[in-house]
């Protein structure tokens, strides 16, 4: 069955999200857009001097983010707007200037669009005030909220903009229903990404994100498993006015962009980036996590050392890490051997054109295998150990045309199963979605998705950090982003659940950047037979 839709606004403009929309329900075989749906009375609030104030500072604002926003992907074109006319789709006017079912105009509304035999009404943002648009079709509204219900901001322009200013780690949306009947519950109904600034661009990553997890939520709804009943009514309850931001509000904002330029300049004119380093200790268990004696491993001057992976073989241990090249700006796998007062630096142990890091290593039948984030070259790939350590070459891609970060490869209960961080949205964004899927052989070019997938859609612990199996458990560690900030923390989980069905995981520890001075971040953990690896990350002068 094709779903057949109606796409709300509250102008004779659609929006860039809205235009992306129509444009992406063109590939669909499961919806179509058949009408565009105008308020002609949504936006028609009163204007006061006051308005005009707010307006302007706000202005200021849109000056000060096209400065720093320059050449971002996406971000160029995001607050362009489009002539209806432009969609090639029919529109029909409608009046929600009163909510009284009484009023002949508004009944005359609803009934007109009733006749369309539309199945969903569909809103990016919107507000509404209990107008009861959504009988005017079979199945309801569907509203892409953003951010919380209380706050006024986060309503069409202004998406993202509360989240930006008060530097709250994460953006969030979900898709609100509302109808005389129940939907099936979706994985991608949700989600919460990293706020970044300045606030265009959070506001496009927000906004990006949601059209590909409606685009998704449609594509997923199973007729047959809608539940009709007149009783039940699930409502949405929404703000009812647009309200830019306060004269405060946008003060503080350009007080905070001017301070965030200052520190920029501050550090290009200094040299100064940020760093990441690895270091090594002894842990008894992993329930446990005390950092003492942090054995730190040097980095070479135009160099970052990250994402350190253990792997024991033959009595001895050894560390496989990203080596980052500031000049090159390219990752290569460098191998350590670690020792009880020392790491021997063993070269480059693999390297390619494109970018290399997470080094997720693992055996099987006596063979080593490696799985390295290859998100640059758009695939999942496995290399296979010729001459252990220093020897790789390629050995298959498991899953193609994906841009995945990040993948965990590991065998339980009779199967193997690849967990990875997908970007869905074409945001170079890894940190917001963990998918699973299995496989009966672990390098397959069949991989099944998750019925569930993304499990987590939550950047405070979607994105892995190293996977650990200790006394027939495993544990996912997972990064915890921050505002304008990856790789704030890690943390531990101890997975509960894992089959073709569900996924559970519990989470048991969190660890700060606070077990070494002046760093600011950590993103990383692995542990093997008594020993654990981290990475931390801290301002320094950078020599290339």
């Amino acid at each position: 069955m094709s779903f057949k839709l109606a796409i709300y606004i509250t102008n004779n403009k659609l929006t860039k999200i809205e235009k992306d929309f129509i444009e992406l329900s063109k590939k669909s075989t499961h919806y179509q857009i058949k009408k565009i749906i105008i308020d002609e009375q949504s936006n028609k609030a009163s204007f006061n001097p006051l308005k005009l104030f707010k307006l302007l500072f706000f202005a200021c604002i849109n000056f000060f983010d096209k400065l720093f926003g320059k050449g971002i992907k996406h971000l160029n074109n995001h607050h362009q707007s489009f002539l209806t006319t432009s969609a090639n789709i029919p529109i029909q006017y409608f009046s929600s200037q009163s909510s009284n079912d009484q009023c002949s105009s508004f009944k005359k509304d609803i009934l007109l669009l009733k006749d369309q035999n539309l199945d969903f009404i569909i809103s990016f943002g919107n507000s509404f005030n209990q107008n009861n648009l959504h009988k005017a079709s079979n199945l309801g509204l569907l509203n892409v909220h953003y951010g919380k219900i209380t706050n006024t901001y986060n309503l069409n322009k202004y998406i993202g903009f509360f989240e930006t200013l008060n530097k709250i780690s994460t953006t969030s949306f979900n898709i609100r229903h509302q109808g005389n009947c129940k939907l099936p519950r979706s994985s991608y109904s949700s989600a919460s990404i990293t706020t970044f600034f300045p606030f265009r661009l959070n506001s496009m990553r927000v906004q990006r994100k949601s059209l590909f997890f409606l685009n998704k939520f449609l594509e997923n709804i199973n007729y047959d498993e809608i539940v009709f009943d007149q009783k039940y009514l699930e409502v949405m309850s929404m703000n009812s006015e647009y309200n830019p931001p306060s004269i405060m509000d946008s003060f503080r904002y350009l007080i905070q962009a001017i301070t965030i330029l200052s520190k920029s300049l501050y550090m290009k004119v200094f040299n100064h980036a940020g760093r990441w380093s690895i270091g090594y200790f002894k842990l008894d268990d992993i329930n446990n996590i005390k950092i003492r004696n942090l054995k730190i491993i040097k980095n070479h001057p135009d160099q970052f050392l990250a994402d350190p992976f253990l792997f024991e073989k033959d009595n001895s241990i050894y560390c496989f890490a990203e080596d980052y090249s500031y000049s090159s700006r390219i990752g290569k796998i460098r191998a350590f051997l670690l020792q009880d007062n020392d790491a021997i630096d063993l070269g480059i142990a693999l390297e390619e054109s494109f970018h290399l890091s997470y080094p997720n290593i693992f055996s099987i039948n006596d063979e080593v295998f490696m799985c390295p984030e290859t998100s640059e070259n758009k695939d999942i790939r496995l290399y296979k150990s010729t001459n252990f350590p220093m020897k790789w070459s390629f050995h298959k891609s498991l899953i193609q045309d994906i841009s995945a970060a990040d993948t965990n490869i590991f065998y339980y209960d009779g199967r193997w199963w690849l967990f990875t961080n997908i970007d869905s949205s074409d945001l170079d964004d890894h940190c917001s979605e963990l998918h699973i899927f299995y496989s009966d052989a672990f390098d397959s070019s069949n991989w099944i998705a998750h019925k569930k997938n993304p499990v987590i859609a939550n950047s405070q612990k979607s994105r892995n950090a190293g996977l650990i199996e200790y006394q027939d458990t495993i544990y996912r560690n997972f990064q915890v982003q921050d505002y304008n900030f990856y790789g704030k923390s890690f943390g531990l989980s101890k997975i509960i659940q894992l089959d073709t069905d569900n996924y559970i995981e519990e989470i048991l520890d969190t660890i700060d950047p606070t077990f070494l001075k002046n760093i600011r971040g950590s993103h990383h953990f692995s542990y093997i037979n008594g020993m654990a690896a981290i990475d931390f990350y801290r301002h320094e002068n950078i020599k290339k």
